[in-house]
């Protein structure tokens, strides 16, 4: 069995990402792990959105800045006794930023809270977890929010 010492969680601080830091947490605590907060904004349309490149920088800097302060208060709301926590802001593709920060930070572990919001054929597991969960160089936990059960893919 692999050890699982770095658990990443994707949040975008909604309800299932609370279900996945609670979980996250306990697990990380049990197993000594390590923590890394992941949150992904997609800044791309602001590309053609504004001419002026150095307002366009400033506002990416400020979305930056935002998700991480959000992000932040996700880790210190959920991870607060985890000695090892790490909070990234990433930009791009959400499940595609998700899949390369579990690389990027040898991940053993996702753990991520689903919506369901989504078309009928995704509602079990949501669109993003839809699309992490194939993709994926480790074990995914997904916790859904109107669910009483976990899935383990």
């Amino acid at each position: 069995m692999t050890s699982i010492k770095r658990i990443l969680v994707p949040t975008d601080c909604s309800a299932g990402a609370a279900a996945a830091g609670e979980a996250a947490a306990g697990m990380a605590r049990d197993l000594h792990a390590a923590i890394d907060v992941v949150t992904v904004v997609d800044t791309s349309p602001l590309e053609e959105a504004y001419g002026d490149v150095s307002f366009r920088t400033q506002r990416i800097a400020e979305i930056h800045a935002a998700a991480h302060a959000h992000a932040k208060q996700f880790a210190g709301r959920h991870f607060a006794n985890i000695p090892d926590v790490n909070v990234h802001v990433r930009d791009g593709n959400t499940f595609l930023e998700i899949v390369q920060a579990a690389r990027d930070f040898r991940s053993d572990l996702i753990i991520m809270g689903t919506h369901g919001r989504t078309r009928a054929h995704q509602m079990l597991i949501g669109s993003v977890a839809q699309q992490v969960v194939p993709r994926a160089s480790c074990p995914i936990l997904l916790l859904p929010t109107h669910a009483d059960e976990i899935m383990m893919y």
